[in-house]
């Protein structure tokens, strides 16, 4: 862990990579090719209510969210904070829409090795429901 450690130091140190504290968890990212965006878009992504919400906006364009527990509205908050989400109810329906969708799209398309079973579960999920 020593080694490790020093390790992680120097590589942010040197700015090739960046952490990020989530909750209890230090994480690691690299800072070579990503945007701050695709940053914060990859940190929500490691949260399964956050990381479905992104993927069936991306799909749909436009979400209407009928079940608000109390994780949702967290995770839509933080996602809200860091320019991912807009939230908004009109007409009675939450709806939420991807604030810069080309960008989520394109996170999506460079990281889809990353998430591929997350996104085909996902598609499976949503074809149950129709």
């Amino acid at each position: 862990m020593g080694q490790l450690d020093y390790h992680l130091y120097q590589l942010e140190r040197k700015g090739e990579i960046y952490s990020v504290k989530d909750r209890h968890v230090l994480r690691f990212f690299s800072s070579t090719s990503d945007t701050m965006l695709e940053r914060k878009i990859a940190l929500h992504m490691r949260n399964n209510v956050s990381k479905e919400i992104i993927l069936r906006t991306a799909v749909a364009g436009e979400k209407e969210l009928t079940d608000l527990q109390e994780m949702v509205m967290q995770s839509l908050e933080g996602m809200m904070r860091d320019g991912i989400l807009l939230y908004e109810v009109s007409g009675g329906k939450a709806l939420v829409t991807l604030e810069n969708r080309e960008t989520v799209v394109r996170f999506l398309k460079k990281y889809s090795r990353s998430f591929i079973d997350s996104l085909a579960y996902s598609i499976f999920r949503m074809l149950d429901e129709l």
